[in-house]
């Protein structure tokens, strides 16, 4: 029981920090530049594709793709957010499968594995070891069409407006 608690205190943790990403067939076009915000189950990914500045909103519940310049968004099943790379929230469901270091820390390696309407999903997060809070430094999605990763970058600690995980009024629904 204290571990469960302990771990649903971690995923209430709000953060924020710069990403790295790096796809697999390479996406040409697009900097590798982007960011994220958490805040309890509440997950904002924010990067540069091709066609635009694309936003993934999840509260656990939803699943919203936001196109900004466009004022646009399109509302998928919250099953497909793993396939939308958005990780795991918590600690809470996934096993150990290793070590391994990132942003210079010694971190534990987790898993989890879903299956979507498009396939199957395999998701890596490393965590540190020495972490008080679940604030992944690397994640990696990996699906039948490809894989991405992302590297955070100095995440911070600190409150996450509840208007960022929001779709924003003057928005259409696509």
């Amino acid at each position: 029981m204290f571990a469960f608690l302990l771990l649903a205190a971690l995923a209430q943790t709000p953060w924020e920090a710069q990403l790295r990403f790096t796809h697999e067939p390479s996406r040409q076009g697009a900097p590798p530049e982007g960011s994220i915000h958490v805040k309890g189950k509440k997950v904002r990914i924010e990067q540069a594709t091709k066609g635009g500045i694309l936003v993934i909103l999840f509260d656990g519940a939803h699943l919203r793709l936001l196109r900004p310049e466009r004022k646009t968004y399109v509302e998928l099943p919250a099953a497909q957010a793993s396939y939308a790379t958005v990780p795991p929230p918590s600690l809470d469901g996934l096993r150990k499968v290793g070590e391994g270091s990132a942003g210079g820390k010694a971190c534990g390696i987790w898993e989890a594995r879903s299956e979507t309407p498009f396939g199957k999903v395999q998701q890596r997060v490393w965590v540190a070891n020495d972490a008080k809070s679940y604030i992944y430094l690397r994640a990696v999605t990996r699906t039948a069409r490809g894989a991405s990763l992302f590297e955070v970058v100095e995440p911070r600690k600190t409150p996450q407006p509840d208007s960022l995980f929001e779709v924003p009024k003057d928005y259409a629904k696509n």
